[in-house]
């Protein structure tokens, strides 16, 4: 298959996955951001009251919460937490990620604003068994997904090369390489 059809495909997939953003962000990228620290990695605290005062707003269409509870913070160089979107949007990440909804939920009948706080533990130097005891995920607390250092920088860089020259994916393609930069600065680079 030549270059051109496969990028092709590739970038089709994505400005389908962004459901008609061609800035390229995804649905749940389009609301302000939170309060992230400058790895990416999920806010100490919650941005508003406990999960019992939250509002509407602050809610899924099926009652589930947007943002969920804090977790345990990441721990350079073994760990780093980020965010889903950190990954780009699912039609770019789904494969590495698996899909952009609570994985205890079967999916597909969401609501356009709905947004779903699954966080990405990036680990290097450590079991996943381990990563998975210290950040497990717990129905309505938390979901995480479990990535190696290598996998995510190879899924960085496959993507970042595979939309390279479409000019509509041009900001997710910025957004990407500084998601990669932030977990090199973070974890340091390749042995």
């Amino acid at each position: 298959m030549s270059s051109a059809m496969r990028l092709g495909g590739v970038a089709l997939l994505v400005l389908l996955g962004l459901g008609g953003c061609t800035d390229g962000r995804s649905p749940a990228a389009q609301a302000p951001p939170g309060p992230h620290d400058s790895m990416g990695s999920l806010p100490s605290q919650p941005p508003s009251g406990s999960p019992s005062e939250a509002s509407p707003g602050q809610r899924n269409s099926d009652g589930s919460l947007k943002q969920l509870p804090p977790g345990p913070p990441s721990r350079p160089p073994q760990t780093l937490v980020m965010r889903y979107d950190d990954f780009g949007p699912q039609a770019l990440a789904g494969t590495l990620l698996g899909a952009e909804w609570w994985q205890w939920a079967a999916g597909g009948s969401w609501e356009i604003d709905d947004r779903f706080d699954v966080r990405v533990v990036v680990y290097r130097g450590i079991d996943r068994e381990q990563v998975a005891a210290e950040y497990p995920t717990v129905e309505g607390r938390a979901d995480y997904r479990y990535v190696t250092y290598d996998e995510a920088l190879e899924h960085f860089d496959r993507a970042i090369v595979d939309i390279e020259g479409v000019p509509e994916l041009a900001r997710l393609r910025a957004e990407l390489i500084a998601s990669r930069s932030d977990l090199v600065r973070a974890m340091g680079p390749r042995p």
